[in-house]
């Protein structure tokens, strides 16, 4: 259940990325409201959306920003890297060109990036046996070079779609318990009544 939004221990940022028709409007459909369209569209700019969940004892708000994949968008889509505790790239497994494009999203991550930033490789699609070209073993090896986590999920079928974004949190707070109080990556505690950032896409 979702709580007030006003109300939370800690600010996470998560920023999704990763080429056009991947399906990552669709994961957040699927998360934010529990819908799916098979309907293509484009995200235009950036799409926003805020979640209070619960992480061990924590009480977690979530800022998502689902950027758009054009090449065009990609000096907008830098700057959210700057402040983001994590970063959600995904793939489509049925298309090997955005499989290929991971390493030119984690590339401008680092370039643009907190170096502690959190990184989560999702393979999407994962419904379509019958079309796949990457396989789940392929994943998980791109993951390891890069040092990131990984998981495939089904925005159709919501298969892990809850799970991304519980994993992607997780891994944001243990880095957290891991740092000096005063490098504790600016996650906000105990914040109350925040003005919201706006956003969304056009």
């Amino acid at each position: 259940m979702n709580k007030n939004s006003n109300t939370y221990d800690t600010l996470i940022k998560v920023v999704i990325v990763g080429n056009c028709n991947v399906g990552k409007s669709c994961i957040l459909m699927r998360y934010s409201e529990n819908y799916f369209t098979s309907q293509y569209y484009n995200t235009i700019g950036v799409d926003f959306k805020t979640r209070v969940i619960k992480i061990g004892n924590e009480d977690v708000k979530l800022q998502i920003w689902d950027t758009a994949g054009q090449e065009r968008f990609k000096a907008l889509t830098n700057n959210y890297y700057r402040d983001a505790h994590g970063v959600v790239i995904v793939y489509d497994v049925t298309e090997r060109s955005t499989f290929d494009a991971v390493d030119s999203w984690i590339e401008d991550i680092d370039k643009y990036g907190r170096k502690t930033v959190q990184k989560l490789i999702v393979g999407n699609k994962a419904d379509i046996p019958n079309k796949r070209k990457i396989s789940k073993q392929e994943g998980q090896e791109k993951a390891r070079q890069f040092n990131a986590q990984f998981l495939e999920t089904s925005a159709k079928t919501s298969e892990n779609v809850d799970k991304l974004f519980i994993q992607i949190c997780e891994q944001v707070l243990n880095m957290k318990q891991q740092q000096p109080q005063n490098q504790n990556n600016n996650l906000n505690q105990k914040q109350q009544n925040q003005p919201q950032n706006g956003g969304g896409c056009c």
